[in-house]
């Protein structure tokens, strides 16, 4: 809860952090002042399932993501961003976000846990470049500061879990579309790692680059192939062993079963490994199916499904020495009840790679309710349930993690909107020094040029 014991804010104290967070009012100052337009709204409250994959893409070592894709593994890149501002070829909207967070457990601790106020001014800035009719450049970049209250030494640059910059060249070779691509990638939210504990930072840079082919022998049938590239730098000491390559080929064959239904078969492999000898590489395979499905107006699903295994080296510190040979499954609802009412709705059994053993296990049932209140304030309400099963080694974790919480959106102007939210996380580890609950509230204010 928030406390008012001025003990948390000694008046000695009040000029150096008021010092400290002029930049910041000078900002939130600054949104105040802008003038009015086109609504678009940036960093809305968190989705418990924003894919059917729902995990982290990061570490790809090991046996990552083996459900990742459930619409085929390559497409052409397309623009589907309208951008509001353009200077020559260059389209790009830009947004600017202020953002005020409350948590009860900064660290994810489950002893001594450290409360505070953190500020968070973020600039955005989306963007495409048509550098010829057949090469583009794209950024999703979002940057801002992280201002702590009561830990300043805890102050540090903040950057969008979204953020990416990718390069697309595009050609033919006769009817067969292909794809020279390269792209860069950062993250830093930890609790995308669900092992993790102890810390409030965790940030991995990832660059990736490779080939593509998409044919279409026929206007119902697509075939795609690609080679993708990645390294990852886990840039944490503590962490570091964490960074690795891999080189993978995936494939995938897609139908058009009929108005709304789409299906196929993909497969990949995978050969993964680490720069340092504490995790395993490995080599992976995955081969299933997927069916998406939009029924009417109402209501759509998506499935996926299919084995996957992993053989992986010796040797490691971890000391693990499990292989993989299991089958994956994921499934997403969505309905629209009415015109004011939606619901969603995702379970799963997925496997990404672990960060102490060679592989976790993923289960999880996620869902979701919105309530289009006024047509200017949206609500919604979500919770998950979710086990992670690491495969083994000296440190393997099972952690049962359960989280609620509920937002609202109200669009000030058709430039402006205001966002709320509230979210309650309980992880349970069997290894109880690692268990940590933590409450956080969020308030933020967004404006798009």
């Amino acid at each position: 809860m928030l406390h008012n014991d001025s003990s948390h804010f000694p008046v000695s104290d009040l000029k150096r952090k008021g010092l400290r967070l002029l930049p910041l009012l000078i900002f939130m100052n600054l949104l105040a002042c802008l003038s009015p337009a086109s609504a678009q709204y940036l960093n809305s409250l968190n989705s418990p399932f924003p894919s059917l994959n729902h995990q982290m893409t990061l570490p790809q070592q090991g046996t990552d993501n083996y459900s990742q894709d459930t619409e085929g593994m390559y497409a052409p890149l397309q623009a589907v961003h309208n951008y509001n501002l353009q200077v020559g070829p260059f389209g790009y909207s830009l947004y600017a976000n202020a953002t005020a967070i409350y948590s009860d457990n900064i660290n994810l601790t489950s002893n001594h846990q450290d409360h505070d106020l953190i500020f968070d001014p973020m600039a955005t800035l989306l963007a495409e470049w048509d550098i010829t009719e057949d090469s583009s450049l794209t950024f999703n970049v979002g940057a801002g500061y992280f201002f702590y209250v009561e830990h300043p030494e805890d102050d540090r640059l903040s950057v969008d879990s979204s953020s990416t910059a990718n390069y697309t060249y595009n050609f033919m070779v006769g009817n067969i579309n292909m794809s020279v691509f390269a792209g860069i990638g950062y993250q830093q939210d930890p609790l995308l790692v669900p092992q993790l504990h102890g810390t409030n930072d965790f940030p991995v840079l990832s660059l990736s680059a490779g080939i593509g082919a998409f044919w279409q022998p026929i206007s119902d049938v697509t075939f795609s192939l690609e080679y993708a590239h990645n390294t990852e730098f886990v840039l944490p000491k503590a962490f570091g062993y964490l960074s690795g390559q891999s080189d993978s080929i995936s494939t995938a064959a897609t139908v058009n079963l009929g108005p709304g239904l789409t299906g196929g078969l993909n497969a990949s492999l995978a050969r993964n490994y680490f720069q340092d000898d504490v995790q395993n590489g490995s080599y992976s395979l995955l081969a299933g199916g997927f069916f998406n499905a939009r029924l009417n107006d109402y209501l759509s699903a998506n499935t996926a499904a299919g084995v996957t295994g992993a053989d992986y080296d010796r040797g490691g510190s971890n000391g693990d020495t499990s292989d993989l040979g299991s089958w994956y499954a994921t499934g997403a609802l969505t309905y629209q009840i009415n015109e004011f009412w939606s619901t969603q709705v995702s379970l799963g059994k997925n496997y990404f790679g672990g960060i102490t053993s060679n592989y976790t296990e993923d289960l999880y049932v996620k869902g979701a309710v919105t309530w289009q209140t006024t047509d200017k304030l949206s609500t919604n309400v979500f919770a998950g349930i979710s086990q992670y099963k690491d495969s083994g080694g000296f440190n393997a974790q099972t952690v049962k993690t359960w989280d609620a919480g509920a937002g609202a959106n109200y669009t000030l102007d058709p430039r402006t909107n205001i966002t709320l939210g509230a979210k309650y996380s309980n992880h349970d580890s069997n290894i109880e020094d690692y268990s940590y609950r933590q409450l956080e509230l969020t308030t933020s204010i967004s404006y798009s040029f």
